[in-house]
C-alpha cells in the first residue's frame, strides 16, 4: 500500500539499530548479524547502514570474538533526527508532494502549506525524540 509519508528502509533500519544499541546495558555490544535478525532484515544491508553510521561517528565497532557495535554518543542527547540525517543527509525543504509540480510559482499551492507543515512536524518530532526515549520504549 502506498504511503503519504515515507522513510527509506535504510533510515528506518538505522534508527531501529541505534535504538537497539541504546537499549543495551553498559559495555554490551550487538553484532550486525544479531541486529539484522532482530529487525528481520538482511545482514548485508545492515552492515552497509552500520558503515554509514560509523562514518558519522554515531556507532563504533569492536573486533574479535566478543566484538560488535555500540553507540558512540550519549543516547539521552542523540536525536532520531541526527540518526536520520547521518543516513539520508540533511532534510530538504519540499513544497510540492507531486514529483512534477504543475502550479505556477507565482500562485499559492492549492494544498496551502500542507507539505511544509507536515515536514516541520516530522522534523520537530524527530529532533525532540532521543535514542534514550526509543530505548525506554523498547524495554517496556
Amino acid at each position: 500500500m502506498p504511503q503519504m509519508l515515507h522513510v527509506s528502509d535504510a533510515a528506518s533500519i538505522g534508527i531501529h539499530a541505534c535504538s537497539l544499541l541504546a537499549a543495551l546495558p553498559p559495555g554490551k555490544t550487538l553484532t550486525s548479524q544479531e541486529m539484522a535478525e532482530t529487525l528481520r532484515g538482511s545482514a548485508n544491508h545492515m552492515s552497509k547502514i552500520l558503515q554509514r553510521l560509523s562514518r558519522a561517528r554515531m556507532v563504533e565497532s569492536t573486533r574479535g570474538p566478543n566484538g560488535g557495535f555500540r553507540l558512540s554518543r550519549d543516547p539521552e542527547t542523540t536525536s532520531v533526527l541526527q540518526v536520520f540525517e547521518a543516513i539520508e543527509g540533511p532534510i530538504r525543504e519540499e513544497h510540492c508532494m507531486l514529483r512534477i509540480p504543475l502550479c505556477s510559482p507565482a500562485k499559492q499551492c492549492i494544498m496551502g502549506r500542507l507539505v511544509q507543515d507536515v515536514q516541520e512536524m516530522v522534523r520537530d518530532r524527530f529532533s525532540k525524540t532521543t535514542l534514550g526515549d526509543m530505548a525506554r520504549f523498547i524495554n517496556d
